[in-house]
Formats: C-alpha cells, structure tokens, sequence
C-alpha cells in the first residue's frame, strides 16, 4: 500500500512539474490568441518578453506599425519607410549590426529571411530578426496584422489590436465603396507597376484596392510573380490605368502600351509609387486617389 502510494505521489508530482513548465512556455500565436504577452513564438521565433528597441526594415511592415500607433518602440527604419511619422529614425540595413547595437535594438523586422550569415551576425549581438510577409488577401491582413502587433506588445495585448486595427481599415474601405456612385455599369481598371508587364493581380490584396475604388479589376487571375503577358493587357484594354509616378509618359511613347484605350483617351491616372506596396492606412489613400482621379466631382466643396 505504502510502495502504491508513493508511486502516486510521484506520478502527481510529475504532472505538476509538466504543467508548470508548459505554464511557462510560450504561446504559438499561430494558434490563436495568447493568454499571456509573453513569452510568444511568431513564425517559429520565440519572443520572451517585449522588445526594447525595434527596427523596421520593411515599409509594408512600418505601415501597419503606424496603423496600430506603435511607432514609439522604433528605433530604425530602412531608407524605403519614408512615411512622414517615421522621418527622424535614422536608415540602416540588415548588415549594420553594431548601429543596431548600438541603438539598444533587440528585434528587426523584415519582410523576407534573411541570409544565414545575417541572421548569425544579429544572433551573436542578441539581436532576433523576425520575417512577417505581407498579406494576400483581406482575411491573411487579419494574420499580418496580428503578427505584427504580438511582435510589438505581446500576443495578447498586440494580438488584440492587431486585429481591431485590421477590422477598422477594411471598414473604412467598405465605407469608402458604399460612397462611390453607380450608373449600373461598372467600368474596368488595372494597375500596371512597369513595362515589363508587371501588374497588381484581382487574386491580390493591392488588386482589391481597384474593387474597392468602385471598378472591375482585368487582371483577374494569379500570374507568375505578377507578370502578365504583354499581348494579355493589350487583349484586357482597361477603360482606366492607375500606375506609379512617372510612368504615364513611358507609356505613351511604349509601342505595347501607346495604343491602349486609356493611353489614347488620357485616362491613365498616377499614383505615389509606394500606393500599392503597403498595408496600412496607405490603402485607404490609394483607394481615395483612385476615386477624386475618377469622380473629382465627390470631393469638390460646396
């Protein structure tokens, strides 16, 4: 009897340890919300307690940052995060480790991996770098968005606004929609990125942003790497072209874009060439741009 219940004793103790080891190990947000800020696992990094100083390489990824008012744990940015907020960070790279150093940085942001050489250099100054990818489509934002914010304040607190954040951009692009007046027919539009033929798919979440102005996106389905078939835009012929800065004269003078219905009838309208690069509340800019371009009447003041 006595040897029995010695063996329970330990069996139960046993099981107290494993529940306060799993108490205290972190949460894979992946899963859903966090009970506790931290420690958290993003994208397979663990974080175990709130960074004190962040660097944002990615402008999508600054984006959502300034969307969530969490700009103040920045210390860094890259060159391309020229958002007006963010202008009296200093610009560094991946490879500036000792400035990151330096600056008290524990955590970079970035869109993609970096090199494993990178990555080691960083971990030997203790400093993580995490990759968040930009999103796909309306319901991934909810995922880039959460993952964002959990990496900023923890899977809880940054968990939740990650979402509300979300939720509030896309309900202002609903918003910005139901306003755009309708004739019954719904003309059709495109963004044309260079002349390559690189062009923001209906399957992405920037080609969405032509849906959401109030026009049918030609570019409908996925293409490689975005890349559509020269003869393929040609055949679409887009009632309206929305491009980045600086194109429109290339395009009237390209002999694959010249003749284009919107090149000939000066229906190509461009716009700030980071428009359709990030996630934030950039979108509701770009949408708005698109439709004063279209319906400048909308916004003339009585």
């Amino acid at each position: 009897m006595k040897k029995s219940k010695r063996i329970i004793s330990l069996v139960l103790i046993s099981l107290l340890t494993a529940m306060i080891f799993v108490g205290c190990g972190s949460s894979d947000i992946s899963q859903g919300i966090a009970k506790n800020d931290y420690p958290i696992t993003i994208q397979g990094v663990t974080l175990s307690s709130q960074p004190m100083g962040v660097s944002v390489l990615s402008e999508n990824i600054a984006d959502v940052i300034l969307a969530m008012g969490y700009e103040a744990t920045l210390k860094a940015k890259s060159a391309d995060c020229t958002q007006r907020d963010l202008s009296v960070l200093p610009n560094i790279s991946i490879d500036d480790v000792e400035v990151m150093k330096s600056l008290g940085i524990t955590l970079v942001l970035v869109d993609s991996e970096p090199t494993i050489e990178q990555k080691t250099a960083l971990e030997q100054q203790g400093i993580q770098v995490l990759a968040i990818t930009p999103a796909t489509s309306r319901e991934d934002c909810k995922r880039l968005y959460r993952q964002v914010g959990s990496a900023m304040k923890g899977g809880k607190t940054g968990y939740t606004k990650g979402e509300k954040s979300c939720d509030n951009v896309f309900y202002t692009l609903d918003d910005i929609t139901r306003s755009i007046p309708s004739n019954g027919n719904q003309s059709t539009a495109g963004y044309v990125y260079d002349l390559e033929g690189h062009v923001a798919t209906g399957d992405s979440l920037w080609g969405n942003l032509i849906d959401y102005a109030g026009f049918l996106n030609v570019f409908g389905d996925g293409t490689n790497n975005w890349l559509e078939d020269i003869r393929s835009i040609q055949i679409a012929n887009p009632y309206y072209i929305f491009c980045p800065a600086g194109l429109k004269a290339k395009m009237e003078q390209s002999e694959h874009f010249r003749d284009l219905d919107a090149v000939r009838n000066d229906r190509v309208f461009e716009l700030e060439p980071f428009a359709m690069k990030r996630q934030g509340r950039t979108m509701l800019n770009t949408v708005t741009d698109m439709v004063q371009k279209v319906y400048p009447e909308l916004f003339e003041t009585q």
